[in-house]
C-alpha cells in the first residue's frame, strides 16, 4: 500500500503524478490535494492552517485540539501506521518559506519506510546495509543522522571507501552522480540521502 501525505507547505510538484493509492491531508495540506481536485480519504489537523472551511466539505474529519504536545503530522503518521500494514509513504509540502522549523520536525519524523518528494528535490532516510540509487537527480548529499561507519560509495563524482561519518561532518554534501546507478553501503547509523536537481 503506498499513502500519500499533504503537509501545509510548499511544492511545485504536479500531484496528479504522483503514483499513491490514496491520500491523506494534514491541516493546511487539504489546500495542495484542493489544486488538483483531490479528495483526501481524511483531513487531520487543529485546523490552524485550512484556508477555507467550505473545502472540507464531504471529507471525513479528525480534528485535534490545538493544545497538544505532538504535531499534526506525528498525528497523522500514528493514523496511517495504524489502519495500514507496513504502508509505504510519501510526504509532500514539507517545507515552507517561514516556519523552518516545522521542516526540522518533520525531518525528524522520516522514517526507512518514507520519501520526502518535491520537484526538484527527494529525501530519504538510509539504513544500515547496501542500497542501488536509480534517480533522474543529478546531485547527492549524504548526512548522519546518527554517527555512520564504514560509508562506502560508488559511481559517485567523489567516491567514499569506508568511511566514518559522524553526524557534525558536512563531508557528505553536494556529490554528484556519475554513473547509471549509486550504490551506497554503510555498517552501522541511520543516513539523510538527498536526491537534487540543482547543484
Amino acid at each position: 500500500m503506498k499513502i500519500g501525505i499533504a503537509l501545509a507547505g510548499n511544492t511545485t510538484l504536479n500531484l496528479r503524478s504522483v503514483n499513491v493509492d490514496l491520500w491523506i491531508a494534514i491541516d493546511g495540506g487539504l489546500s495542495l490535494l484542493n489544486e488538483f481536485k483531490i479528495k483526501p480519504e481524511i483531513l487531520i489537523g487543529d485546523m490552524d492552517s485550512v484556508n477555507t472551511m467550505s473545502l472540507t466539505k464531504d471529507i471525513k474529519i479528525k480534528k485535534l485540539n490545538p493544545i497538544k504536545d505532538e504535531t499534526d503530522f506525528s498525528v497523522g503518521l500514528e493514523y496511517v501506521n495504524k489502519k495500514y500494514n507496513n504502508p509505504e509513504i510519501i510526504v509532500v509540502g514539507f517545507v515552507s518559506d517561514n516556519r523552518y522549523e516545522h521542516f526540522y520536525s518533520n525531518l525528524n519524523m522520516l522514517k526507512t519506510n518514507m520519501t520526502f518528494l518535491d520537484s526538484n528535490t527527494v529525501i530519504k532516510l538510509l539504513a544500515p546495509g547496501s542500497h542501488k540509487i536509480r534517480s533522474s537527480k543529478k546531485y547527492f548529499s549524504i548526512f548522519a543522522k546518527d554517527d555512520i561507519t564504514g560509508l562506502t560509495y560508488i559511481g559517485a563524482k567523489y567516491p567514499l571507501d569506508n568511511y566514518n561519518l559522524e553526524k557534525s561532518n558536512m563531508l557528505g554534501i553536494s556529490n554528484e552522480i556519475v554513473d547509471e546507478t549509486l550504490y551506497i553501503n554503510f555498517n552501522s547509523g541511520l543516513a539523510y540521502l538527498f536526491l537534487s536537481e540543482e547543484k
